[in-house]
Order: C-alpha cells, then sequence, then structure tokens
C-alpha cells in the first residue's frame, strides 16, 4: 500500500494551496491530478495530514484527473477511515464526480450538488 508523503517532487502541472483550520487543514488543488505529479500530491497531503483531525479538498480549480490522482485521493480516504477522520471533498467537476463515485469515495466524501 503506497503512503501518502513518498516522494517531495514538485510538479509545475500541480498547484496545492493549505488554509489551516480548527477543523482540519483545506487544501485547494490548482491543476491537474495525473499519474506524472501523483508523487507531488502525496507529498503535498503528506505534510498537512494529521490523524487527529478531519481534511477537506477543494477540487474547484482541478482540470483534470486520472488513475494516479484517483489512487492518491483514495489512499487518503483510506488512511482517514483508519484513524476515524473525514475526507471532505469540495466541488469536483461533473466528470471529477463521476470519477470518485468509481473509486467508492462519494461514500465517505461530502460532495455538494453543482
Amino acid at each position: 500500500m503506497s503512503t501518502l508523503d513518498e516522494h517531495p517532487t514538485p510538479s509545475p502541472d500541480l498547484r496545492v494551496e493549505v488554509i489551516d483550520r480548527a477543523d482540519g487543514p483545506w487544501v485547494r488543488l490548482h491543476g491537474e491530478l495525473d499519474r506524472r505529479n501523483e508523487a507531488a500530491l502525496r507529498s503535498a497531503l503528506g505534510r498537512v495530514v494529521r490523524p487527529d483531525r478531519g481534511i477537506t479538498i477543494d477540487l474547484t480549480d482541478v482540470a483534470f484527473v486520472d488513475a494516479g490522482g484517483l489512487r492518491a485521493l483514495h489512499d487518503l480516504q483510506q488512511f482517514q477511515e483508519t484513524v476515524h477522520q473525514p475526507v471532505t471533498i469540495c466541488q469536483p467537476s461533473t466528470f471529477g464526480r463521476r470519477l470518485l463515485g468509481f473509486v467508492g469515495l462519494t461514500a465517505v466524501a461530502a460532495l455538494p450538488s453543482s
């Protein structure tokens, strides 16, 4: 199983913005979530995730998601489940919402109606 913080490789196709809040970090992703930047995404998430609080992932500015991005989000959800903390995913595109559903993330993520 993959860990959340494997390789701290920067990616020009992904920008991660973190707002630290009392209920857990709000992570706004900008760009693409794909195999090329999966390691950068895992590294960024690994730096902010904590076993004592939930995490919110904002996909408003995500233009593309492939299997690599889904894998990283799925692994995040699996980790959060083991520590009994929520993952909230906000504002995925219609296509992104369908992809998240394929890997079971809609069962644990709050997906607001579009």
